[in-house]
């Protein structure tokens, strides 16, 4: 999993299907890799830095709410791809322009990570060209909206969106 914090989705995961078995790797910033990999006995999840290479080849790949905070996207997506059978991408936002729109996006006061004023940089990606970017990696196998998540992008609303993609 590229990014994914403090692994709150293995949790998740594991309380919904208790009889998997997860080998579960969160690749985060060095800061949050450091921060939690203290937890790795008792949580059952490894924290490695973002930075680090993939040596095994796993069966799936989960970005959840990552690409549109990353400086390359699509590298980073291509990068995963050559090491995953399946992609997970979750909580991205699309637009319908031409090209992907990077912008500064603000978010309301409150909340455990928010303060007054709070925006950093995310892409708003045009639809059609980033299924033109995940055609060149794979096939998409499903897509979702979460109804539940949606952003402000020049006065609109934007939900946020996911896909499975088989990697080809």
């Amino acid at each position: 999993m590229l990014g994914g914090g403090n692994g709150y989705l293995f949790f998740a995961i594991k309380k919904n299907i208790p009889n998997i078995n997860l080998d579960w790797t969160v690749f985060e910033s060095d800061k949050v890799t450091l921060a939690y990999s203290q937890f790795e006995q008792e949580s059952g999840i490894k924290w490695r830095s973002s930075e680090t290479q993939i040596a095994e080849y796993s069966e799936v790949a989960l970005f959840s709410c990552t690409l549109q905070y990353l400086e390359f996207p699509f590298k980073v997506l291509r990068k995963y791809a050559l090491k995953h059978k399946y992609l997970i991408i979750t909580r991205v936002p699309f637009i319908n322009e031409e090209s992907h729109v990077i912008t500064r996006q603000t978010f309301p006061d409150g909340g455990d990570y928010q303060q007054k004023n709070t925006s950093w940089a995310a892409w708003f990606f045009s639809k059609k060209q980033f299924i033109a970017e995940i055609d060149k990696i794979g096939d998409i196998v499903y897509q979702w909206e979460t109804p539940t998540e949606v952003l402000m992008f020049e006065g609109n609303s934007v939900m946020l969106e996911g896909m499975l993609v088989r990697v080809v």
